[in-house]
């Protein structure tokens, strides 16, 4: 398509055009034209891909793309605001700790505690000790801090998981 098809079509088409006032009116009658032209030589009409060059863009839904993956059921999801799985991994072992914390307190004041609470508190204080949400092992991070202690065996306190849950949250 030569500079002379153009021109046929601009003769034969600029009757019905209005004058462009602007760049996006002008963009919108060289379509037309282009259009007009391809279509006058007998071929198919202009390729979507070419035209609306000069049309307002607009912004269109879609979904927001995470770099981290979606948790599995039962498990503490964080906000989408967390962009890293280091820091989700992180954000889990502190729910983990605060929520060993919570029922150690609530069981403060149980003499007789059900052999079935003493389960599940373990299978939660080994599922803490064997994270490496902290970079390594969860005992061996705690080693890079003198001022606490190494933990009860063989479930911590509850004050113990307070103080380490302090300094996991900083």
């Amino acid at each position: 398509m030569g500079a002379s098809d153009f021109e046929k079509a601009f003769n034969q088409a600029h009757e019905s055009l209005p004058q462009p006032n602007t760049i996006e009116e002008w963009g919108t009658n060289l379509d037309t034209l282009a259009d007009f032209a391809i279509k006058k030589r007998g071929t198919q009409a202009l390729p979507m891909s070419f035209s609306g060059r000069c049309q307002i863009k607009r912004a269109t839904k879609c979904p927001v793309q995470s770099s981290t993956k979606k948790a599995s059921n039962r498990v503490y999801e964080t906000s989408t605001a967390v962009l890293t799985m280091a820091t989700r991994r992180r954000i889990a072992q502190l729910g983990r700790i605060q929520s060993l914390m919570r029922r150690l307190f609530k069981l403060q004041g149980i003499a007789d505690i059900p052999a079935t609470t003493v389960n599940e508190l373990n299978q939660e204080w080994r599922a803490i000790y064997k994270s490496k949400a902290m970079g390594k092992l969860f005992l061996f991070w705690l080693r890079d801090f003198p001022e606490i202690p190494l933990p009860a065996f063989p479930i911590p306190t509850a004050e113990w998981l307070h103080d380490v849950s302090q300094l996991c949250s900083i």
